[in-house]
């Protein structure tokens, strides 16, 4: 019978052979730098490369001002929303979330200077978020970096397997029981009959 703590480690290193698996998968697919940028031989645009990076990637990217408004809100995940990138910036993020404490206090400590890693339930999609602060050359703290993986999927597995293993272990301790339950019992022998 595994207890919560094996439960956990079964899953920590399904997640690692996930992403190992994942990271071969890259390896296969990934296309080598050409020599002349790695030469530094091509000049590239670090907006240009940002942009695509922002436009391209499946978790939400997005920067917070100190006061709590959108300066960025990217990524292909905001569709799970029903939102479009970039459709927030401007609007505050505490006037969107204000029903949602633990996006509140995801800003708060992270304009408070820390880093915080959390789970956070919008609507139906379960993210797995961070916030970070991000800060100015010296020091002072600008605002809130942020990104937010749709992890519902992987959460609603990990509840389905959490639900088959206790009826297998409920199932186990029944099959255990009858099968001790059995054993008192006393069967006529032939010449009884």
């Amino acid at each position: 019978m595994m207890d919560n703590n094996d439960i956990e480690i079964q899953q920590l290193q399904d997640e690692l052979r996930a992403l190992r698996q994942e990271v071969a998968r890259l390896k296969q697919h990934q296309t080598p730098l050409p020599p002349d940028l790695i030469a530094g031989k091509i000049e590239w645009d670090s907006a240009s490369v940002l942009r695509a990076i922002f436009e391209n990637a499946q978790p939400v990217i997005f920067i917070l001002d100190s006061k709590g408004t959108f300066l960025v809100s990217e990524g292909k995940g905001l569709s799970a929303l029903g939102l479009q990138p970039g459709q927030v910036v401007g609007s505050s993020a505490y006037t969107i979330y204000r029903d949602n404490p633990k996006i509140i206090a995801g800003i708060d400590a992270a304009l408070g200077g820390k880093f915080i890693r959390d789970k956070v339930l919008v609507g139906e999609i379960i993210f797995d978020a961070f916030f970070s602060p991000y800060r100015d050359d010296t020091g002072k703290i600008q605002g809130v970096l942020g990104m937010a993986v749709d992890i519902t999927e992987r959460e609603q597995a990990l509840n389905q397997l959490r639900q088959m293993t206790q009826i297998v272990e409920q199932s186990t301790d029944s099959i255990i029981y009858t099968a001790v339950s059995y054993t008192h019992l006393t069967l006529p022998t032939n010449r009884e009959v």
